[in-house]
């Protein structure tokens, strides 16, 4: 495996490079030799993050060119639009022409004249109407471009996959390698089901809870018994055929989580639960008692440029968009939390979103 590897490195074959690197260590682990079943291990996660970030910036040009046919198509109706003025303007100047050739029958000239008017004059007003809804949904469908690129390039908090080999390395070192290869696979699973997601545009909402499922195992793998989740899904709640956008919940989750629990000293909770207000309504909650909002500020000040938010903001524009695009009630709230004193006792974000998405 060893010579092999050498060659693939020659010939510049990543893929089999970390097939062969994947082997190497279930060898090593398995004569118990974790340093080099370790560097191995993570040789082979690095290359596999160098493939995948290949085929996400595969799927940006993707959106990209969409984005560019779509304002090429914009700028040929607008110049349709216009030549439809110019052609308007030029049946009112022969209809002027006419009207005064034909001065002998005035009368009847009049009536047909004043009804072609009428009749031009709506025409006019449909095509104002036309081209400003086609310039709104436009604006809109750009709009969630730009959002949904945004949502693809901040899929995963770069910080949480760090923080999460180090882990795995803390767990290797104090010889805990069955928690270690725990958390690799959990980590692993949870980048596949981003990478498959983030390629539709509706998912159903069993897979985005699947990926939430994931992720806070892996925090509780990282964090121990620091905190604890929750998540309850309404029995009326249909989640095989409920389909919501990728990527909508998590954000939030993993907000609540690094934002709000990890500077709390106390045990930290987070409960997740969907239900539906009404047959066509959807409420998603996402709950926490960590240290609030203003707090939160205040302590991520102190360390400027390590706490991004990014991804919670894109999710609130394609909130915003969706409920504009669909003429529907989606929106976000967001709750600070107090207790009977005044104090704060956590944040609770509530996404309301339609039910019959993609139907």
């Amino acid at each position: 495996y060893t010579k092999s590897l050498e060659i693939y490195q020659k010939v510049n074959s990543p893929h089999y490079a970390a097939k062969i690197h994947f082997k190497l260590a279930e060898l090593f682990q398995s004569i118990e030799n974790y340093k080099s079943a370790f560097e191995h291990r993570t040789s082979f996660h690095h290359i596999q993050d160098s493939l995948n970030s290949l085929e996400k910036m595969e799927v940006i040009e993707e959106l990209q060119a969409k984005y560019e046919t779509e304002r090429i198509e914009r700028e040929k109706d607008v110049t349709e639009l216009e030549n439809l003025k110019l052609a308007d303007e030029n049946r009112k100047a022969r209809s002027l022409l006419f009207a005064i050739v034909g001065l002998l029958t005035v009368l009847v000239l009049v009536f047909v004249f004043y009804m072609r008017q009428l009749d031009l004059k709506k025409q006019n007003e449909l095509v104002k109407v036309k081209l400003l809804e086609s310039e709104k949904r436009l604006t809109i469908e750009q709009q969630k471009r730009v959002a949904e690129l945004k949502a693809v390039r901040s899929q995963l908090n770069p910080h949480f996959i760090f923080n999460l080999l180090n882990s795995v390395q803390e767990l290797n070192i104090t010889g805990n390698p069955v928690l270690a290869n725990k958390a690799l696979n959990n980590m692993a699973t949870l980048m596949r089901l981003t990478l498959k997601n983030s390629q539709e545009s509706l998912i159903p909402l069993k897979d985005e809870i699947m990926l939430v499922r994931k992720y806070l195992e892996a925090e509780m793998l990282r964090f121990g018994d620091k905190i604890s989740c929750t998540i309850t899904i309404d029995e009326q709640v249909e989640d095989e055929f409920i389909k919501i956008p990728p990527m909508l919940i998590q954000p939030f989750v993993e907000n609540a989580i690094q934002h709000g629990l990890m500077h709390k000293i106390e045990h930290g909770e987070v409960s997740i639960w969907v239900r539906l207000l009404e047959p066509e309504l959807l409420e998603i909650c996402v709950e926490d008692n960590g240290v609030g909002r203003k707090k939160s500020a205040e302590i991520n000040s102190k360390n400027p440029g390590k706490h991004n938010r990014f991804s919670t903001q894109a999710n609130q524009q394609r909130i915003h968009n969706l409920a504009v695009e669909t003429n529907t009630h989606a929106k976000v709230e967001i709750i600070d939390k107090t207790t009977e004193s005044g104090a704060p006792d956590g944040t609770k974000v509530c996404i309301f979103i339609p039910t019959n998405l993609g139907s």
